[in-house]
């Protein structure tokens, strides 16, 4: 019984693999290193893209953008009131 959940998402294509590997390659040395972040970023609107969808370019970059703009209101305010 195959009971590997990213094989339902990657297809068994070469492109599929090795978007596969990369997953697996990022999430097994990021996961750990997350809980020793002072302060960490996750954009959920990230999620709907994949890690080499180049099409979709100018829409990531406007979300991190965004996400970059907030940040630094967040850290200046934090320095502000500190």
């Amino acid at each position: 019984i195959n009971v590997n959940p990213l094989n339902a998402y990657f297809k068994p294509t070469f492109k599929g693999l090795t978007k596969k590997a990369l997953y697996t390659l990022f999430n097994s040395t990021i996961k750990p290193s997350l809980g020793l972040a002072n302060h960490l970023v996750q954009l959920e609107e990230l999620g709907k893209f994949g890690i080499l969808e180049r099409k979709e370019f100018d829409a990531i970059y406007k979300i991190g953008e965004r996400a970059g703009e907030e940040d630094r209101r967040f850290w200046e305010n934090c320095l502000k009131e500190c």
